[in-house]
């Protein structure tokens, strides 16, 4: 940025404004300037603050994929990135991972997200069918959950008969 300024240092209403006004530009111009900005960003070590701003923008979620370790970890800064692209889960930290909130938020959003949950979150009831009731090739692409499903046949009636009844 010119004269040293780091994105840090900028005020999150202006950063919105600039976001907005490139929004409004040239189509080119601007994957030109998104690339720029990311390149940019890929480059700092910014803080939670400054990446929460930038997953939250429609441009930039993916943001998240070449974040610092620090940022994956911020349940703040993952949540904002799953509620927008669910399979964003792959890149959050472990402990993120097995963070029922977000596994959650990530379900509703993307159910084939599951796949990037805790082993001990794939077994959560809620989770699966939150995955199941956004996405019903959960039970048949994960084998794993379909198993953990059919284990319980008290759950395992109530999926068939509210996603896969006719």
């Amino acid at each position: 940025l010119k004269g040293g300024a780091k994105l840090d240092t900028l005020d999150p209403q202006l950063l919105g404004l600039i976001t907005k006004s490139l929004k409004q530009s040239d189509k080119n111009k601007l994957r030109l300037v998104n690339r720029n900005i990311r390149n940019a960003l890929d480059s700092l070590d910014v803080s939670e603050n400054v990446a929460l701003i930038v997953v939250k923008d429609e441009n930039y979620p993916d943001f998240i994929k070449t974040a610092s370790a620090k940022i994956r970890s911020s349940k703040k800064v993952v949540l904002a990135a799953v509620q927008k692209k669910g399979e964003l889960l792959k890149y959050a930290s472990p402990d993120l991972k097995n963070d029922r909130d977000v596994v959650l938020s990530a379900v509703k959003q993307n159910g084939l997200a599951i796949e990037f949950a805790s082993p001990d979150l794939k077994n959560d009831k809620k989770i699966i069918e939150t995955a199941i009731s956004n996405n019903r090739s959960v039970f048949t692409s994960f084998p794993e959950i379909r198993e953990n499903i059919m284990k319980d046949l008290k759950f395992y009636d109530h999926i068939t008969s509210v996603y896969f009844s006719a």
